[in-house]
């Protein structure tokens, strides 16, 4: 799968349940939004501490709460590395390559 598809699939849930307006993530076309969407992991109030849940005011069934955060957890993972790898080393024309990382 392509960072791209992932950024999608991870900003769809976004929108779904109303996160959208706090937080998405750019397409990546190269180095310089590898590195923005980088930046956005880490420290307090990070991207990585989003959770969906009831009680964050989101409009989710509790009982969909573990399923749709380990879903957005393994999609931040998966970005994540595609694009410490792209920020390092790798072309535009490289983010159009089908990727071999597993999928959520």
């Amino acid at each position: 799968m392509l960072v791209n598809d992932h950024i999608n699939a991870l900003n769809s849930i976004f929108k779904k349940y109303q996160i959208d307006k706090c937080w998405h993530m750019p397409t990546v076309y190269g180095n310089r939004q590898a590195k923005e969407i980088l930046s956005m992991y880490g420290g307090m109030g990070s991207i990585s501490d989003i959770y969906i849940c009831k009680t964050n005011k989101n409009p989710i069934e509790e009982t969909m709460e573990q399923e749709v955060n380990s879903e957005v957890a393994c999609l931040l993972d998966l970005i994540y590395k595609k694009c410490e790898e792209y920020a390092i080393h790798v072309s535009r024309h490289d983010f159009t390559k089908n990727s071999k990382s597993k999928n959520c």
